[in-house]
């Protein structure tokens, strides 16, 4: 940026004009994707959405999210400032950025998908992450061993059928108005709630560093909950699974007090869930056991049988609708960017004829 004189602008204001436009994107990316995201979620004719506003607002972030030629503000923003620690909540709304523009679009082909070669190494990444932690954590957890015999009928009646899988991915997708998407949700290429698990544990543990007074509470506990229900549910009844790996993968989340975490977002998910120096919040451990239970079948049950009803009592639009809201609501907890505020008319801290003074200043 230049002054009218010729002079560039000094580097610390430059900088702080940067971060300001990357947040704004960033606020811009979110509201485009949750209104994107409306198309499949409302109860009469939901449909495939128009991703267009939302794919511009995303590629004006990071081209790789959009993958569309536009100006990645992200990618200048890291070239030009190699060195700027942004502020949490910049880095919180970057965070649910990403997660909302692969989890709101997972469902169906679009420019957000990640590639297999992506996938690949997300999975081998949450294998270990969940090695580790079953390695040091089995004892006092709630996770059954891989040959505990409660978990014996995910290996004797299960894979389903590919009658049995298409049919549920249809039931599915219809849900969302996505019943055309059979070729892509449920393929390996295909994103799944498992894949994205870890994302949404650094997501939430992100807030706490943005928002002091902000900890694992009730609601909290039963979306995350949710969450990894319905990771299991899609596991055996869209993708085909068998087994105890992916029940095991799911609840293998809680507090982590035998070793140190391999990377910074491993470590800070382990303090979210510190209630204490030596345990993890008893909300936790409780709802862990009760979702744990309502998928162990009981004897006599086939566990292919006991997982469709599951789905049916827990229906997943349903889940995705109050995962979506919850986020929504935690991404109004941190101060809207500047930018924004100065656009609705009114920044904090100054009246609405300050606001609307400096508006004028600075040409908006």
């Amino acid at each position: 940026m230049s002054t009218s004189g010729g002079k560039r602008a000094d580097p610390s204001t430059q900088c702080e004009v940067d971060e300001m436009i990357l947040d704004y994107v960033l606020a811009k990316s979110i509201e485009a994707l949750n209104k994107e995201s409306l198309a499949t979620h409302k109860d009469d004719k939901p449909c495939v959405p128009d991703t267009s506003e939302a794919d511009v607002a995303l590629a004006m972030v990071d081209c790789e999210l959009g993958r569309l030629k536009a100006y990645a503000f992200l990618v200048l923003f890291k070239s030009n400032h190699p060195n700027r620690v942004v502020h949490p909540a910049l880095r919180f709304r970057l965070r649910l950025v990403k997660f909302l523009a692969i989890y709101t679009r997972r469902l169906f082909p679009s420019s957000s998908a990640q590639s297999m070669a992506d996938l690949e190494h997300l999975r081998q990444q949450n294998d270990a992450r969940t090695r580790k932690w079953l390695s040091l954590c089995q004892q006092y957890s709630s996770v059954p061993s891989a040959d505990d015999p409660r978990l014996t009928p995910f290996a004797s009646s299960l894979p389903l059928s590919e009658h049995d899988l298409r049919s549920n991915r249809y039931r599915a997708l219809s849900a969302f108005g996505l019943q055309d998407q059979m070729g892509h949700y449920g393929c390996p290429a295909s994103t799944t709630l498992l894949d994205m698990l870890p994302a949404f544990m650094y997501l939430s543990a992100s807030i706490v560093n943005t928002i002091d007074t902000w900890t694992v509470g009730a609601e909290w506990v039963d979306t995350a909950a949710g969450f990894i229900l319905q990771a299991v549910l899609e596991q055996y009844l869209i993708y085909g699974n068998k087994g105890a790996g992916p029940l095991r993968e799911a609840f293998a989340w809680g507090f982590n007090a035998q070793g140190q975490p391999d990377h910074n977002d491993d470590e800070k998910v382990n303090a979210m869930f510190r209630c204490d120096e030596e345990a993890t919040y008893p909300i936790w451990g409780e709802i862990k056991a009760d979702r744990l239970k309502a998928l162990l079948p009981r004897p006599q049950i086939e566990a292919s049988i006991h997982l469709e009803g599951l789905a049916t009592r827990f229906p997943m639009k349903e889940f995705s609708r109050k995962l979506l809201g919850y986020l929504a609501d935690l991404s109004r907890l941190p101060a809207r960017p500047a930018l924004v505020q100065l656009e609705s008319g009114k920044l904090d801290g100054l009246s609405r004829e300050e606001t609307k003074a400096l508006r004028e200043r600075v040409g908006l």
